[in-house]
């Protein structure tokens, strides 16, 4: 499994709760998820630093 694969894996496991269909999952689409995924966890990082949007924060926390 590769680092970005194993990144991926972690980052759904700690949202979701539940990894079982990772491997099952095209790359392709493993890759736009993990974007996803740390462009939420930038927006809660900027916002952990009073740099960030509390509408961007609630709206992430929501999805």
């Amino acid at each position: 499994m590769s680092e970005r694969l194993r990144r991926w894996c972690t980052i759904h496991h700690f949202f979701h709760r539940d990894c079982a269909d990772c491997l099952d999952k095209d790359y392709a689409d493993l890759e736009r998820q993990l974007a996803e995924a740390q462009e939420k966890l930038e927006i809660v990082a900027r916002w952990a630093r009073g740099e960030g949007s509390k509408a961007k924060l609630h709206r992430i926390l929501k999805e």
